[in-house]
């Protein structure tokens, strides 16, 4: 049952910074196998000004390709169906809450975060035979609970989340202050924008591996944010991936947790030309 609070802030999401509606229809369809190039060029042209972006990121320094790319049915033969919804989506979430600000929250280290969990978890899930994109807009939107206290709760919220020692920390806060927790917030905005059902439960039990670990693709996600986590304490690669819970560790190689590490590792470089 929901709490009350949540559903008041549930019930103000025309407050909310808004998500361009072909990336919402994107993400709604990712479980899509065989989405054609011709279908997502005709998508991602209902939203000229995201279009663009688009096609600016494909034609970035990061990409290195050798001539310039000048449609977008071009930018998803070249750079494939998966990289441009993956990229789109993350260009529409990022951008579209990008100008929230409010006291001590600092959006630039959110999105590092959470593109580093992003990445973690769409590579983790292409190694566990699941759909990477799916792996990747979960991670991306795993704490999408805080962007909405961080607007809902501008007065408190944010020093909560600066005050932080971890994960479980700012949970047993949360729950203290609202009577739920930013997961719990998540998975709430997830079903009402009509997310996959692997998403909502990504979302929803990020931090609590017991239940995470009944779902393949919120084990990833529970798997990246633990990884992240880790590495904000500075830990080596070699330590984070023989400390892992015993239920993770029984899961994935530390060869598989080392490599996920290397990805994160240069995942800030390419957020730079989304944020």
């Amino acid at each position: 049952m929901q709490h009350a609070e949540l559903n008041q802030i549930l019930s103000n999401l025309h407050r909310l910074p808004a998500i361009p509606a072909v990336v919402l229809e994107l993400i709604v369809e990712l479980g899509n196998e065989e989405l054609q190039t011709e279908h997502l060029a005709q998508k991602i042209g209902q939203d000229p000004v995201l279009a663009a972006r688009l096609l600016q990121i494909a034609n970035s320094p990061f990409y290195g390709l050798s001539r310039k790319i000048g449609s977008l049915n071009e930018a998803i033969i070249i750079l494939g169906v998966s990289s441009v919804r993956t990229l789109l989506v993350a260009v529409g979430v990022i951008q579209g809450w990008s100008g929230l600000t409010a006291g001590l929250f600092d959006s630039g280290d959110y999105w590092k975060t959470n593109f580093r969990v992003a990445q973690m978890a769409r590579y983790l899930a292409f190694q566990t035979d699941q759909n990477p994109d799916m792996g990747f807009t979960a991670g991306l939107l795993h704490d999408i609970g805080q962007l909405v206290l961080v607007n809902e709760k501008p007065e408190i919220y944010p020093a909560m989340l600066g005050g932080a020692l971890d994960g479980d920390d700012l949970v047993a806060h949360e729950a203290e202050a609202f009577g739920f927790d930013h997961a719990a917030m998540g998975e709430a905005l997830a079903i009402r924008w009509n997310f996959p059902p692997e998403i909502q439960q990504a979302i929803a039990w990020h931090h609590e591996i017991d239940l995470a670990v009944r779902q393949p693709l919120a084990t990833v996600v529970c798997l990246a944010d633990w990884l992240e986590n880790r590495m904000k304490h500075n830990e080596t690669a070699a330590a984070i991936a023989t400390g892992l819970p015993v239920a993770l560790y029984e899961r994935f190689s530390p060869d598989l947790i080392e490599s996920a590490l290397d990805i994160a590792g240069s995942a800030d470089k390419e957020l730079t030309w989304l944020l």
